[in-house]
């Protein structure tokens, strides 16, 4: 069938591994763009690209990498990020025009950044892997509301620090879920 345009917005409550306490829990909005390739009655393939916030917390530090960075634990910011997603939803038909119950999965890549409170700790920046998977209804023609979960993976973040120079040195940006409506 023909292709279609589609807008997607969301909001969602996310984990964040690798901070202080509950620093990496909050809430998110994201919106896309998706263009289905290919499109029946029972499942349709596309591809999206979107953005989501970031956020800000404290990196989880021992008390030696904090004293050797020179003071408190460090300041970290995950910036905005952008993803391409290629989607497949399956819609499983009621018989009724315009509401049927839907499963979707997505996967992809996410671009991210992270940075730091203090120039001593090196900025990251990197390509993570992304899933998204959930269910919806659709509530017309045009319009449908799921309730999905998101990962973005990475590697474990980790931080080596030198006492005599005062820096750090960061690998990876932390992997979050969450939950997405």
């Amino acid at each position: 069938t023909q292709s279609r345009w589609r807008f997607i917005g969301g909001v969602g409550a996310s984990k964040t591994k690798g901070m202080y306490g509950d620093d990496g829990e909050g809430i998110y909005k994201r919106i896309a763009i998706a263009m289905d390739t290919m499109s029946n009655d029972t499942m349709t393939f596309s591809i999206e690209i979107g953005a989501q916030d970031g956020e800000d917390g404290r990196l989880y530090t021992t008390t030696a990498q904090a004293k050797a960075l020179g003071g408190p634990a460090v300041q970290m910011h995950i910036g905005q990020m952008g993803d391409i997603l290629f989607n497949g939803e399956f819609i499983f038909n009621s018989g009724d025009e315009g509401f049927n119950a839907l499963a979707f999965i997505k996967v992809g890549l996410a671009y991210r950044s992270m940075n730091f409170d203090r120039e001593s700790v090196n900025s990251v920046r990197q390509f993570s892997p992304e899933l998204q998977i959930g269910f919806g209804f659709e509530v017309g023609r045009h319009m449908s509301i799921g309730l999905g979960y998101q990962g973005i993976m990475s590697g474990n973040v980790e931080l080596t620090t030198n006492s005599i120079t005062h820096t750090g040195a960061v690998t990876n940006i932390p992997s979050m879920q969450g939950l997405l409506a």
